[in-house]
């Protein structure tokens, strides 16, 4: 088994034993076996957009990032941005903070789910635009929100 990054590549051998190689030898382990794909990280970041969320009340909004990790733009029949929404808002309660994770920091670049298959940036329930608008001032729940970046194909 292998797992890759830019820099270095770690494998198990067929005796169980970890090894950690890298540059040419990292390249002549992934050469040896042309079913392995090697995933880049830019290839991770084509499924990733810029997303910057104007939702302030939602618990997963911090500064207009998302701490979510991931979140699923809903709106299957949608013909505009009004037809679309959030479907991972969480509205923020009162008096209490956003929700926290150890594992998930708020980030720029997001993974969409996208049920607005419509939409010309829409492939295979994925987005893939580049920059990403999620929109909804004083939004009371996910009805509340839309994705401004929808455009019908």
């Amino acid at each position: 088994m292998r797992h890759t990054n830019p820099d270095r590549t770690a494998y198990t051998n067929a005796t169980g034993a970890a090894h950690v190689l890298s540059g040419s030898a990292a390249s002549a382990l992934l050469a040896a076996d042309p079913r392995e794909r090697k995933v880049t990280a830019a290839q991770k970041e084509a499924n990733m957009a810029d997303l910057k969320c104007a939702v302030e009340n939602c618990s997963y909004n911090e500064q207009h990032l998302c701490s979510k990790g991931d979140i699923m733009v809903g709106g299957q029949k949608a013909c505009c941005c009004g037809e679309t929404c959030c479907e991972s808002f969480t509205q923020r309660r009162e008096g209490t903070d956003s929700f926290k994770s150890s594992v998930v920091h708020p980030s720029k670049t997001i993974s969409i789910d996208c049920e607005a298959v419509k939409c010309m940036y829409n492939s295979n329930y994925k987005c893939h635009a580049d920059h990403v608008d999620i929109k909804g001032c004083g939004a009371c729940d996910c009805r509340g929100t839309e994705c401004a970046t929808f455009t019908e194909k």
